[in-house]
């Protein structure tokens, strides 16, 4: 496996064969405090590092400054930041939290990606479920994971808070964006069955064969 040399961001792992296929993007830790997405991410790349992939994979510690700390951001919730506007009026030198300059490293991963995965956690008590626009391609991808529920929001009603999300962005992009959510943040989270849903993805957008060999001890 080569891990590109490219110039990139901290926390972020470029993997690439060089052959054509997705770029994809798997977030983990976009809040520091939800650790089940680096968990996953670590399995990944263990499998990953092992096969055969098409196009691109980043994996992505999202906020490694709330990582270290544990907690689910340093100045501002990360997830509220992926905006156009942003991208029009501030040059990343200029920022001034953390997090606003964590989003402009990430925006043009996210810009020029096919796919996106960002796993979380849910800040209270909840059943796995993921979130996505309500389109055949998105559900279809939204059908890998095991969660009992699929959460779309009705057309041109999303509020401000998840316009700015990661999936969002990356929808309006051209992208296809999904955010899993593991449960609460403070219950052991599946990894196993995660990481599991997350290469079934992976197999379905081509980016890795469907004979690819995915067991790893946990």
């Amino acid at each position: 496996m080569i891990n590109s040399k490219q110039l990139l961001p901290s926390g972020v792992i470029k993997l690439t064969q060089h052959l054509p296929g997705p770029k994809v993007v798997i977030i983990g830790a976009l809040h520091g405090n939800e650790r089940v997405g680096i968990a996953v991410i670590k399995r990944l790349t263990v499998i990953l590092n092992k096969s055969k992939l098409y196009g691109t994979i980043y994996l992505i510690c999202g906020n490694p400054a709330a990582y270290r700390a544990n907690q689910r951001f340093i100045s501002e919730d990360l997830n509220r930041l992926f905006t156009d506007e942003l991208d029009a009026k501030n040059n990343p030198h200029k920022l001034k939290s953390v997090e606003k300059i964590r989003a402009q490293e990430l925006k043009p991963l996210l810009a020029n990606a096919n796919y996106l995965l960002d796993i979380h956690c849910t800040i209270k008590p909840s059943t796995p479920f993921v979130y996505c626009e309500n389109t055949l391609h998105h559900l279809r991808l939204a059908k890998c994971f095991d969660a009992p529920y699929i959460v779309s929001p009705k057309a041109k009603s999303l509020p401000p808070s998840l316009i700015s999300s990661t999936d969002s962005y990356i929808d309006r992009h051209g992208g296809i964006g999904l955010t899993y959510e593991a449960g609460w943040h403070k219950k052991p989270a599946p990894v196993k069955i995660i990481m599991a849903s997350t290469l079934q993805m992976l197999k379905i957008i081509g980016s890795i064969g469907q004979d690819a060999q995915t067991a790893v001890k946990i």
